[in-house]
């Protein structure tokens, strides 16, 4: 009996020992295995973040900023343009010089009259020709029937930058430039380019399409610009990310310029209102650090950010993922347009207001993304025409540009009438775009975008889509130089073919390695998001275009840039070593696409 009583208490006690290990094993809270910084750095975006934030959006801010910023008109370091009632004197400035071109008489009024910048004082009177864009085909034209020696050109905004107009007309011996905007215009705003000194040849002045057709006679031009070195400053602000340590906009302008760039200005205003307002209250921080940049001197060749790019050129390389650009925020009030990097393109198309898509609710850009080519809905970011050049063709960085626009089904029209002009006032902007709900949608379309670059664990790029531009650019390269370079004895299409289906073959390996939610691998990931566009820089590849070195998107040409340049000029000279130019593009083409497929390869 004792033996017995001795086994069931030694039995109890084994059970009651296993239950305490048990209880002490499951009922205890240990608290969680994953380490507060693995959680924290994986959280992704918060959706009701963004409704929030749209609904403090307010029209009436927006339109308070725009009669704030256009009070008086804003050149680059004038008063006007320094004002620190801006409501930009929070964040930082940083200066640079600059060459400008002021008035050297006391005007009537405060209203100065659009100028292009940079040009020197001149007294001249000539015959005026009407030269169409200015373009070098069209003063060679004109050059067959009249002696251009001594006179003054009129041309249409398009076809080449105002800069370049300028360029061109002054090696026929044209003394003078006006340059108007059309009521049909179809072509780019401006395609800015330093060219040397940066000082053009002879005077160019833009006017509106009435004061055209009236100036078609004698013209004397009284130029009293005066060359001075200022300092025009940056203003930047921060607000500085959880856990990984860009939207830009161009300040100055020639006139009051209620639309360019002033209704940008406004735009980001708003944002940076309601973004400081969320985080002083502890509602949001992001997670990678968003920069507000209010550019200076953009009118005088992109000198703000130009400068900034190339002070900030190894911190900018290494760490920025992308560049959201707004200049002139609202041209029309139709539909709105978005212009990006291949792989930034989709991103558009994830943005959500309630249930709908934004992008499929605008007029021109209703169609089927998936079975419809990319260029056509959201464009590529080609050109230069504004302050998103150096951070795209001189760094590599996947940029984006975005407006409300025109309806294309109505009209081609791609400038407003009073660009560049005197008319260009806040009274001008309230009379066109009634209730400044084309100002709050691009707001609302450019913060959507900033939320899902600054929070997404994931960068929303799509790789993939890159591939698309190059066999596109290809396709057009064979159909226009491939029967010219055969003559010469050069192949074309075979080895960047091959190389652009490297980049498209990555596409499915990149989504199943994406499915693992782990810190380290996610930041493989976006490093080789972000470096893509990096992989199509080359510093030698545009050798007379120093902040050129994207071999993809160096121009708006419809193909690659430099073999497109190489070719045209090999036509005009005939000489062996043009036509080696032209091949060596080829290769520096190939060699780009290939080096880009390596870079979303795994890690070594």
């Amino acid at each position: 009996i004792m033996l017995k009583e001795v086994l069931l208490s030694v039995l109890a006690g084994a059970v009651a020992f296993t239950v305490g290990i048990l209880l002490g094993h499951f009922a205890i809270d240990k608290g969680s295995s994953v380490p507060d910084w693995v959680r924290d750095a994986s959280h992704d975006v918060d959706e009701c973040i963004i409704e929030k934030f749209l609904a403090e959006l307010d029209t009436n801010q927006l339109r308070g900023n725009l009669r704030e910023l256009t009070k008086v008109p804003h050149m680059a370091t004038t008063p006007g343009d320094e004002d620190p009632n801006t409501g930009l004197d929070n964040a930082w400035k940083e200066d640079y010089k600059s060459i400008h071109n002021i008035f050297s008489f006391e005007l009537v009024s405060k209203q100065l009259c659009g100028l292009l910048v940079l040009t020197r004082l001149f007294y001249m009177q000539g015959k005026l020709v009407y030269a169409n864009q200015g373009k070098t085909s069209d003063y060679e034209l004109l050059n067959r029937a009249l002696d251009l020696r001594g006179t003054i050109a009129i041309t249409r905004y398009g076809g080449e930058g105002r800069s370049k107009k300028a360029i061109n007309a002054a090696k026929f011996g044209i003394v003078g430039l006006e340059a108007h905007t059309t009521l049909t215009l179809d072509t780019l705003p401006k395609y800015q380019q330093v060219r040397q000194t940066g000082i053009l040849p002879i005077p160019a002045q833009p006017i509106g399409f009435e004061d055209a057709e009236r100036l078609i006679c004698n013209v004397h031009l009284d130029i009293y610009n005066t060359e001075r070195l200022e300092y025009s400053a940056n203003v930047m602000g921060v607000i500085r990310g959880s856990v990984e340590p860009g939207t830009w906009n161009h300040r100055d302008s020639w006139v009051h310029r209620a639309i360019a760039p002033s209704s940008g200005t406004a735009v980001m205003l708003e944002i940076t209102r309601v973004l400081g307002k969320m985080v002083k209250e502890g509602k949001w921080q992001p997670r990678r650090s968003i920069i507000f940049g209010s550019w200076g001197a953009e009118e005088f060749g992109f000198i703000g950010s130009a400068e900034y790019t190339e002070e900030y050129f190894s911190k900018l390389s290494e760490r920025t993922v992308a560049n959201v650009n707004v200049d002139i925020s609202v041209f029309a009030n139709a539909t709105l347009r978005a212009s990006a990097s291949p792989a930034a393109q989709c991103h558009f198309y994830s943005l959500q207001t309630g249930e709908e898509q934004v992008l499929y609710q605008l007029p021109y850009l209703r169609c089927d993304f998936h079975n419809a080519l990319m260029s056509h809905v959201v464009g590529f970011l080609t050109g230069a025409g504004s302050d998103y050049a150096a951070f795209m063709h001189y760094l590599g960085i996947t940029s984006m540009d975005i407006s409300y626009y025109y309806d294309w089904s109505k009209t081609r029209a791609r400038i407003y009438p009073a660009y560049y002009t005197a008319y260009d006032t806040f009274d001008y902007t309230t009379f066109h775009y009634v209730g400044f709900t084309s100002h709050q949608a691009v707001a609302r379309t450019a913060w959507n975008v900033l939320l899902r670059l600054a929070d997404s664990l994931l960068l929303p790029f799509n790789c993939s889509d890159y591939a698309e531009s190059p066999e596109q650019y290809l396709s057009q390269a064979v159909t226009i130089f491939e029967e010219k370079l055969a003559a010469k004895g050069i192949s074309i299409g075979d080895d960047v073919k091959i190389t652009c289906c490297g980049v498209k073959g990555t596409k499915q390996h990149k989504h199943n390695f994406c499915l693992h939610n782990r810190p380290l691998k996610v930041r493989q990931i976006n490093d080789q998001l972000m470096l893509l566009d990096r992989a199509f820089l080359d510093p030698l590849a545009f050798p007379e275009q120093y902040g050129f070195r994207h071999v993809i998107w160096s121009s708006s040409v419809p193909t690659f840039p430099g073999l497109a340049d190489a070719v045209k000029k090999a036509e005009s000279t005939g000489l062996k070593e043009d036509w080696d130019q032209a091949h060596k593009h080829i290769s520096i083409v190939t060699q780009a696409i290939a080096g880009a497929a390596h870079t979303l390869d795994d890690v070594i």
